[in-house]
């Protein structure tokens, strides 16, 4: 398991495995953050930031209900579900 960046500009693509399978299990939506890191909610409802350069940053615990994340006007990382709006600060 583990992630690949695409360059559309030149066609190339760079994999980035992950030393352990359980870390990123599934991606349920991936988003860009202001940090230019990739943030991800994982099927289990933990919330990954994946860097630039491949490095995954243990799990945050979200929200039980998370379903999706997304970079808001305000420049804050922000979670949805089913009756939930929650501001992400890491």
């Amino acid at each position: 398991m583990g992630f690949t960046r695409f360059n559309p500009s030149d066609g190339k693509s760079t994999s980035f495995p992950t030393d352990d399978p359980e870390l990123v299990p599934l991606p349920r939506n991936i988003a860009s953050g202001p940090d230019d890191a990739l943030w991800l909610i994982q099927r289990d409802a933990h919330i990954a930031r994946v860097s630039t350069a491949g490095d995954v940053t243990e799990p945050y615990q979200g929200l039980a209900q998370a379903t999706a994340i997304g970079l808001g006007p305000d420049q804050h990382l922000w979670v949805t579900g089913p009756d939930v709006l929650w501001r992400f600060a890491p």
